[in-house]
């Protein structure tokens, strides 16, 4: 099928210049698109915070256990 065609590729350096500037070309519409919104943020619609900056609420105390009624500690003996 493509026995026949003729492609024609040009000198070698002229292909890779050409090659350089296409990327460098596309490099800086894509630079321009991040950094064009960047000028003008006004123009950015607004979004609200999903998380929110407030500590959480302090947990309800637990019930006050007189230590009389906790049992004693046997005291260590160390053998000798």
């Amino acid at each position: 099928m493509f026995e026949t065609a003729v492609l024609s590729y040009g000198p070698a350096g002229k292909r890779v210049w050409t090659t350089c500037l296409g990327m460098t070309g596309e490099s800086l519409l894509v630079a321009l698109a991040i950094l064009i919104p960047l000028v003008s943020p006004a123009v950015l619609p607004r979004t609200e915070a999903l998380v929110g900056l407030i500590a959480p609420p302090i947990p309800p105390s637990r019930p006050h256990v007189p230590e009389a009624a906790q049992p004693a500690a046997a005291p260590l003996v160390w053998p000798r």
